[in-house]
């Protein structure tokens, strides 16, 4: 099994678009347990959401921030070629780029004017770490990553409004 401080380094490389951390995390499945871990204490970073409440508030949202993250892997998983491995590697790419969460801190600090900018600078960051992955697991261009990645989010967005 790899050193956990090595799959954090490349997970934070990752995270600024490093190619060859995601060939590393994407075909080295040694990472899983280390990703799967570090996907787990993620969950528990505390930060200010954009109405200025401290989030996680409960169980219950990071049950739903866990099933969230996993229909939004399976919907970009439907997209990507069908062989043996790819949804594991898919899944730890995209767990990986949770490595984020350690800017959530940040929040503490910034004024709600200021939150209403960092929150959909973050989750622009995220979607194109989605498409950067995406087009390089299947060899897609950026546009058709794009659209890939929005459709998937929209739908990952969309499927609470179902059980409401």
């Amino acid at each position: 099994m790899p050193n956990p401080l090595d799959t954090i380094n490349k997970s934070l490389r990752l995270i600024f678009f490093s190619e060859k951390a995601l060939m590393s995390l994407m075909l080295d499945r040694r990472h899983t347990f280390n990703i799967f871990f570090m996907y787990g204490i993620s969950l528990v970073i505390p930060f200010r959401g954009l109405e200025g409440a401290i989030q996680p508030e409960n169980f219950g949202q990071m049950v739903e921030g866990v099933m969230l993250t996993f229909i939004f892997i399976g919907l970009i998983f439907l997209y990507l070629p069908k062989k043996t491995g790819v949804f594991m590697a898919t899944t730890r790419v995209i767990l990986s780029f949770e490595a984020m969460s350690v800017f959530l801190p940040v929040t503490f600090l910034l004024n709600p004017q200021q939150l209403k900018y960092f929150h959909p600078a973050f989750l622009a960051w995220y979607l194109s770490l989605s498409v950067f992955a995406v087009s390089k697991i299947k060899g897609y261009g950026y546009v058709l990553s794009t659209i890939v990645v929005f459709a998937s989010f929209i739908a990952t967005v969309l499927f609470p409004a179902f059980f409401v």
